[in-house]
């Protein structure tokens, strides 16, 4: 059984900034020390929406909320990845916890200049163009 995860652009209250966070140095991770949007894996029958809340919390110490699905693909390792934008009311302090070492509140017309070129280039074509990423 392939694993399966959500990815989450999480969006200020107003909307007009996101999260990012860096994952911490691990040898044999691709993101490793990257700017990235968030994510989490899946627990063995855990929700799309479960998973999200769950991530946010552990990773970014935030709660969220306003689930809308983008897309599904599929990452480079086989797991099958939701998208889905997700709202915070205000622009709540992040603490970053599980693995990522940093995590910040950027413009979201920024995100293009400090994410991964990597990772974005694996991204879905509708979080590309969210971004303005050809």
């Amino acid at each position: 059984m392939s694993k399966e995860a959500v990815a989450m652009i999480i969006l200020s209250g107003d909307g007009t900034e996101v999260v990012l966070g860096k994952k911490i140095r691990k040898e044999e991770s691709f993101l490793s020390e990257l700017w990235h949007l968030p994510g989490e894996t899946k627990n063995p029958g855990e929700k799309d929406l479960d998973a999200v809340k769950r991530g946010a919390l552990e990773e970014l110490g935030i709660k969220v909320n306003g689930f809308i699905y983008l897309e599904s693909n599929t990452t480079l390792h086989g797991t099958s990845l939701a998208w889905y934008e997700v709202m915070v009311f205000g622009q709540e302090k992040l603490t970053t916890g599980s693995d990522l070492s940093e995590a910040k509140w950027v413009d979201i017309d920024k995100v293009k200049e400090i994410i991964s070129p990597e990772a974005s280039a694996l991204w879905p074509e509708r979080v590309k163009k969210y971004f303005g990423i050809t």
